[in-house]
């Protein structure tokens, strides 16, 4: 049940939270048939406060001259506490009548909730003593609020257009007799004739602010708050206003302010998932595309604003590039070496944008954003959510490797490496594992000829280059699964090698680095490193009078699974006879 309570979303909406309206004037008349003078006397308090019970008398007064008796009809009106944040519970009446003091009637009945929900502000005082030398005091008062709504858990912001109309209502019935008659809910004032609108522009909600020319403010506001938006008028009315209807005093009134909520939220997309990051935290396997797109907006006229990503992630492809002029025919540009990827942080100020993530653990996602909205104006929100980055498990490496040298009949020196990797992706993923291997070469020998010994090298300059094709080798690639029993594995070998006759020396040193990657499936996905393993072999070899000595170390494979790095090239190191 509380859970339940917690995760429902509740409703916005535009309540009363404190009205007050009283009304208190006096009227007589001398010189009647029977001599002296009649009052009438009507006093009206009304104080109502949500969430308490209330309790008000009404009382009017009359003293007639001729009979000398006091008669006194008072309505004793009382509601229960209500909780909802609209009046649901209905009250009760009691009609009490009074002669001289004495209960002469009396009676009871239901009384609908209070009719609370409306603007009546005003205060004046004035005395007519041309007219039944009336005296009067009334005022009126609201506490206009409006609570948020949202989900109780969610820490989250609403997009808020709100909307009022007030008339003035500043004239006095003319009519005094009337009164007793037309006061009984404290609208003592009256609306001109035809009714003046306060310009929209004049009235300000609560301290949020003044309304645009269009009759309409908007707000960015934290859910399951509530906030005071009670109108009010912040100038002077106008001469035109003033010249509508004789005026008498200053008042205003109105229904309570419209509201309408945008709750901007962020979506994220996959191959494999559309989500709603307001109420999802969804997965993301590294390598897949990413499109995150803040939703929910109203109409505007411009915006701006930016993306805060968790870390770590790309947003760009980028290759190197020269321009080529050929002897005959246009100029063209030729892309180059590995495709790279970077974070460009210009492609993270448009309401959608794109990534693909290549490491754990994700987090949280924020888009702040500026809107300048149709009336003129702006609005600053922020929208979060969190997503979490999922990767394959690699689970162990076997390997195999040796090194050889032989010396019958020239030289014949090589390296034989086999690994292993048993690698699962995350649950609920597939995609296909291959290897990019970086070498960094460096060969020196010398051959004896029939024309004096040749000096041979092959070198990298100490730079890594790719490895013959990407990947490597060009014709594997494993399919894997995160249910597949038994457990498949990602294979490598490579076996780089010199041989030749003649040799009398050699100096050879070989270092690789070679990247396992995992490609998700499904559109616009990448190969993302999910390890490296590194490895080298080396030989220094010299013949003397035909006896051969030599060194052949080796160290690897070593593996770094932490490494996330893309493998980067210029250029192919293809293999040749040397």
């Amino acid at each position: 049940m509380l859970q339940s309570l917690l995760d429902e979303e509740r409703e916005p909406v535009v309540f009363t939270q404190v009205c007050d309206f009283t009304v208190h004037y006096t009227l007589s008349a001398n010189g009647s048939a029977c001599g002296g003078t009649w009052t009438a006397v009507r006093d009206i308090p009304f104080h109502w406060v949500r969430e308490s019970a209330c309790a008000s008398t009404f009382t009017y007064t009359e003293f007639d001259p001729c009979t000398g008796n006091t008669a006194t009809h008072e309505d004793a009106l009382t509601w229960p506490a209500d909780h909802g944040y609209l009046p649901s519970l209905p009250g009760q009446r009691a009609f009490n009548d009074y002669v001289n003091g004495q209960l002469w009637h009396s009676f009871t009945e239901g009384q609908d909730p209070p009719a609370v929900e409306r603007v009546d502000i005003s205060t004046s005082s004035e005395s007519w003593p041309d007219d039944y030398n009336a005296n009067w005091s009334e005022s009126s008062d609201v506490d206009v609020r409006l609570f948020t709504g949202g989900k109780a858990l969610r820490q989250s912001q609403g997009l808020f257009d709100l909307s009022a109309g007030l008339d003035y209502a500043d004239c006095l019935d003319t009519t005094v007799s009337d009164w007793c008659a037309n006061t009984y809910w404290g609208l003592f004032l009256w609306l001109d004739d035809p009714p003046v609108a306060v310009p929209s522009e004049d009235i300000a909600l609560g301290g949020l602010g003044n309304l645009g020319p269009d009759g309409h403010l908007w707000t960015v506001q934290s859910d399951n708050i509530e906030v005071i938006i009670t109108p009010h008028v912040t100038s002077c009315r106008s001469a035109s206003a003033l010249a509508a209807s004789p005026v008498v005093a200053t008042g205003i009134r109105g229904g309570p302010p419209g509201q309408q909520k945008y709750h901007p939220y962020i979506t994220l997309s996959t191959a494999t998932t559309n989500a709603n990051l307001d109420t999802d935290t969804p997965e993301v396997c590294v390598g897949q595309q990413v499109t995150l797109t803040l939703s929910g907006l109203p109409a505007y006229q411009e915006q701006v604003g930016h993306w805060i990503l968790p870390q770590k992630y790309v947003n760009e492809p980028w290759q190197l590039k020269q321009w080529v002029v050929p002897p005959l025919g246009n100029g063209y540009w030729d892309y180059y070496g590995s495709v790279n990827y970077r974070i460009n942080t210009d492609l993270l100020t448009n309401l959608t944008t794109q990534c693909w993530y290549v490491n754990r653990p994700g987090g949280t996602v924020t888009a702040a954003w500026n809107l300048k909205l149709p009336n003129g104006h702006q609005i600053s929100l922020i929208s979060r959510g969190r997503m979490s980055v999922v990767k394959p498990s690699v689970d162990r490496i076997e390997s195999s490797y040796q090194t050889y040298f032989h010396a019958n009949n020239g030289v014949d020196i090589s390296a034989s490496m086999d690994w292993k990797i048993y690698v699962r992706p995350p649950p609920h993923f597939s995609g296909t594992a291959a290897y990019a291997q970086l070498i960094q070469r460096d060969w020196d020998f010398y051959r004896e000829g029939l024309l004096g010994a040749t000096h041979v090298t092959d070198s990298t300059g100490g730079e890594y280059w790719l490895d013959n094709t990407y990947p490597y080798p060009e014709t594997f690639t494993a399919f894997l699964s995160w249910d597949d029993d038994p457990e498949k594995h990602a294979d490598h070998s490579d076996s780089p090698g010199l041989s030749g006759n003649l040799c009398v020396s050699v100096a050879l040193a070989d270092k690789f680095k070679t990247y396992l990657q995992f490609q998700p499936t499904g559109s616009g996905s990448i190969a993302v490193t999910i390890g490296r393993i590194d490895w080298d072999w080396s030989c220094s070899a010299t013949e003397t009078s035909g006896i051969w000595t030599w060194t052949l170390p080796k160290h690897g494979p070593t593996p770094d699974w932490g490494d996330d790095s893309f493998p980067v090239w210029e250029v192919v190191y293809m293999n040749h006879s040397l």
